[in-house]
């Protein structure tokens, strides 16, 4: 007589496909993990950060631009369009890294803004424009220079000691 034992296993048949989708998962999650090293991906969520509020005499709005040089920064208005547009580059003296990160808002002003007298001041990684108001409309175009250490008008306009926070 012929007896034939067939061996079974706690192993799941699967056991092999399983073992092949957790080791591209941990490949994938180091991938992941050292393209947030470079920061882009946080120092691009970080230049969303923004503030904007109206005065009776202008429209204010503050940017956050951490690690951002007034040089790497580019502000035009076309009719309506408020466009802020830039970079910024790291370079880690310690290990040798360096990230980039674009950024581009846009932002709609409203008819009434006073475009030939917008402001700007950049300091301490925060951008603050001015847009005066007018009595009238107006619907040209503007390339806008960005300075910095001036001092913050936002305050001046304001009355206030201290800016809020921005979310």
């Amino acid at each position: 007589m012929n007896k034939h034992l067939t061996t079974f296993s706690n192993r799941s048949p699967f056991f092999e496909m399983d073992s092949m989708f957790r080791d591209m998962e941990r490949t994938m999650s180091r991938m992941l993990s050292l393209w947030e090293q470079g920061s882009m991906n946080k120092s691009l969520d970080q230049l969303q950060n923004s503030m904007f509020t109206e005065t009776d005499k202008a429209f204010l709005l503050e940017v956050d631009l951490p690690g951002v040089k007034k040089e790497n920064i580019d502000i035009t208005v076309e009719g309506n369009i408020l466009s802020i547009k830039g970079h910024r580059e790291d370079h880690s003296e310690e290990d040798g890294h360096r990230s980039y990160g674009s950024f581009s808002r846009a932002i709609t002003i409203p008819s009434n803004a006073n475009i030939e007298k917008i402001e700007t001041n950049l300091e301490d990684g925060v951008l603050e424009v001015m847009i005066p108001k007018n009595s009238e409309s107006s619907s040209s175009s503007k390339k806008i220079e960005v300075k910095s250490g001036k001092g913050s008008f936002f305050k001046k306009l304001l009355g206030k000691s201290e800016t809020k926070s921005r979310s």
